[in-house]
C-alpha cells in the first residue's frame, strides 16, 4: 500500500474539487433548506469567474484577406465608374440645355418677325390700300334723310315742318 494519505483541507478547497463550475457559472450548493444556505463562502468574492477567450488572428485569415481585397476592388471600381457616369449624364444634360436654348432663340427671332409683319399689316396706309382693293370707298360728307319728302339733304338739316 503505497497510497499516501492526504491531509485534511478546508471545506472550500474540497468543494472546488467536487463541484466544477460550468462555463463560468457559480457552482450550485447542495443545500436542502434554503434558510441554511450561506450568502457566499468565506473568502469568496461575489464577482463572476473570468474565462480566457481564445481568438484566431483574423487579419491573417485567407478568407478575411480575400474579403478585404474584393471590397477594395469594388470600392476602386465605384470610385472610377461613378464619376464617369455622372460626367456623361452632365454632358447629356448640357447638350439638351444648349439645344433648348438654340430653339428658344429661333422662336424669339420668329416671334419678332411676326410682330414686324403685324405692324406693317396694321398700318393705316396698308389698311386703306386693302380697303380700296376690296371695293370700299371713302365716306363723303354727312347727309340727312328726310322722311316727309323722301329726299337726302347734304350737310344741313331741313327744318321746314
Amino acid at each position: 500500500m503505497s497510497q499516501q494519505l492526504q491531509p485534511l483541507t478546508s471545506a472550500k478547497s474540497q468543494f472546488k474539487r467536487i463541484a466544477k463550475p460550468v462555463s463560468g457559472a457559480r457552482p450550485r450548493l447542495g443545500y436542502g433548506n434554503l434558510a441554511l444556505k450561506p450568502a457566499s463562502l468565506p473568502g469568496e468574492s461575489t464577482r463572476p469567474a473570468l474565462n480566457l477567450v481564445t481568438t484566431t488572428n483574423k487579419a491573417k485569415s485567407p478568407r478575411t484577406l480575400r474579403t478585404v481585397l474584393v471590397a477594395f476592388f469594388f470600392g476602386m471600381l465605384l470610385a472610377i465608374v461613378f464619376p464617369l457616369l455622372i460626367n456623361s449624364k452632365l454632358a447629356a444634360l448640357s447638350y439638351d440645355t444648349h439645344s433648348s436654348q438654340v430653339e428658344i432663340q429661333k422662336i424669339r427671332e420668329e416671334n419678332e418677325q411676326l410682330r414686324t409683319q403685324i405692324d406693317e399689316l396694321s398700318s393705316p396706309e396698308n389698311i386703306r390700300t386693302q380697303a380700296e382693293a376690296g371695293g370700299l370707298v371713302q365716306y363723303g360728307p354727312k347727309g340727312f334723310i328726310s322722311l316727309q319728302n323722301g329726299s337726302v339733304d347734304k350737310g344741313h338739316n331741313n327744318k321746314n315742318s
